[in-house]
């Protein structure tokens, strides 16, 4: 990918949770719903082709880690669609089916004979690396809480020393005092560039007309 560039902080409205049967969606679904489908809309040639959203998640609590670990234990989700579905769905409901693939994590945990993982692959099949988009969340690990002496941090990022083989989202926590999220991403060739941009401002501006 050729795009590397700060996006910025995107608004996560309280309203979206009334459309979630009463229940608060997160940042992370909304954020990811938003840019899942702003870019397929960018770089979508064939309705009919997969896009995916790939992400990774705390599995401590399905496999009983004790209190206090630090150590890594996560695991991973995929979420894949026919790229026109994407383009044209609501976020909301785009937010809805990441939701449901959270939901479903502790399943690849039932299985303890096939060593405690168990997946199913739905969807699609992926031909080409750039269908999908892989997100990481930075947002609830805590560093913008440190206080070495001199104050919470103003801002936490990430440095991406090579570029990702995927297109790669990093979701990172808001600047301080502020909320929604910072989000570094390398997730468009430099011909799709302005068309996602442009895609997000479009979001963000129907968004502040609400």
């Amino acid at each position: 990918m050729d795009v590397v560039r700060f996006l910025p902080a995107m608004p996560c409205r309280a309203d979206f949770g009334s459309r979630f049967g009463g229940h608060p969606c997160s940042v992370f679904d909304v954020v990811s719903a938003v840019v899942w489908r702003c870019r397929t809309r960018a770089v979508m040639s064939d309705p009919e082709a997969p896009a995916a959203l790939f992400f990774s998640a705390n599995a401590r609590r399905h496999v009983g880690a004790k209190q206090g670990y630090y150590g890594n234990c996560v695991t991973a989700q995929l979420v894949t669609e026919k790229s026109g579905t994407v383009a044209g769905g609501d976020v909301v409901e785009l937010a809805k089916k990441i939701r449901d693939a959270k939901e479903t994590i502790p399943d690849q945990f039932k299985d303890a004979e096939g060593g405690g993982l168990r997946r199913a692959a739905t969807g699609p099949v992926l031909q080409d690396r750039y269908d999908m988009v892989i997100v990481s969340s930075w947002q609830n690990l805590g560093f913008d809480e440190v206080d070495l002496g001199s104050g919470r941090p103003a801002r936490v990022t990430s440095r991406m020393r090579e570029r990702p083989h995927f297109p790669a989202l990093g979701m990172l926590p808001p600047c301080k005092g502020r909320d929604g999220a910072n989000m570094l991403s390398v997730v468009v060739k430099e011909k799709h560039a302005d068309a996602f941009l442009g895609e997000l401002a479009r979001f963000i501006d129907v968004i502040n007309a609400v």
